[in-house]
């Protein structure tokens, strides 16, 4: 009996060693959808774990009106959930807390 129970432990162990975490095989690719009427032209997103902005996604690129981008927000950190930061041409700024990125596919600006 002992043996038996030791074999399947030693087994489960192995198993769990082989299979990554489920953070780790979580998608985080969203598509962000622009349909207001104004550009953005800087976009960030941080994951919940930090106490600040990250880097602009956007770069010296823009999303302008009309259009999409698909971003990963795999940062190598395990987290699901983040802040999104939209800045707009026209000057608002838009946030948005506590979106969870595994679960979605797509957010949008309207």
């Amino acid at each position: 009996m002992f043996t038996k129970l030791a074999s399947f432990a030693a087994l489960a162990a192995m198993a769990t060693a082989l299979t990554p975490t489920q953070a780790e095989a979580l998608d985080r690719w969203v598509t962000i959808h622009n349909y207001t009427g104004y550009d953005i032209v800087r976009f960030h997103g941080s994951h919940i774990g930090t106490n600040s902005w990250q880097e602009d996604i956007l770069g010296n690129s823009i999303l302008p009106a009309g259009q999409s981008i698909n971003i990963n927000f795999n940062d190598g950190t395990g987290y699901c959930v983040f802040d999104f930061r939209a800045e707009f041409n026209d000057g608002d700024v838009l946030i948005r807390e506590d979106v969870n990125v595994c679960e979605i596919g797509n957010f949008y600006y309207q």
